[in-house]
């Protein structure tokens, strides 16, 4: 709902649900879902209560000692954050996290200011919070009401017929008990 992007690793469960015999055909379950789940992801959205994630990087990067504050420096920078540097006589340790849109041409950055003695491992630590989640929705212009493809607005059926029905104001004509949790 905030930029379009595809939802991963999302667990819904299916409360509830009804079919007709007359008026159900094949796929009506998953297409109900479907809209019920865009429904309640635009609720989110009105609520701010919807967040967007982004994959980050776990990182641990071996520069000389006098090179450390630049890697700080770096880090902050692209809005990570680390631990407190190990350093002994011959190198300096950080450890910590940064955004994986941040970081992905920092390798080659660090080979040239190190002058190919720096090594930075990586490894994807997950998705957090986006750093700047405002510019990238900002960036993206989504409107969900206007992707007919993925329309958050619902179809109701009554005597026989469909009628369509907008994203919010399903709580108010569903014909079950409408779960706000």
């Amino acid at each position: 709902m905030l930029t379009g992007s595809p939802i991963t690793d999302m667990r819904v469960t299916l409360v509830n649900g009804r079919a007709n015999n007359v008026h159900s055909v094949g796929g009506d379950f998953r297409e109900a879902t479907w809209r019920a789940l865009r429904q309640g992801l635009m609720m989110a959205k009105v609520t701010d209560t919807a967040q967007l994630l982004e994959p980050w990087y776990q990182f641990r990067l071996v520069v000389a000692p006098d090179q450390i504050g630049r890697a700080m420096t770096d880090v902050q920078r692209m809005s990570g954050q680390f631990d407190a540097p190990e350093t002994t006589a011959s190198n300096a340790v950080l450890t910590g996290t940064a955004p994986v849109s941040e970081m992905q041409d920092y390798a080659r950055e660090v080979q040239a200011y190190t002058h190919g003695q720096g090594q930075l491992e990586l490894v994807v630590a997950g998705y957090q919070p986006c750093h700047n989640a405002e510019e990238v929705i900002e960036s993206r212009a989504y409107n969900p009401t206007g992707d007919v493809a993925n329309t958050p607005d619902s179809v109701f059926c009554a005597h026989g017929a469909g009628y369509p029905v907008a994203w919010n104001q399903v709580p108010e004509a569903a014909h079950v008990a409408y779960f706000d949790s």
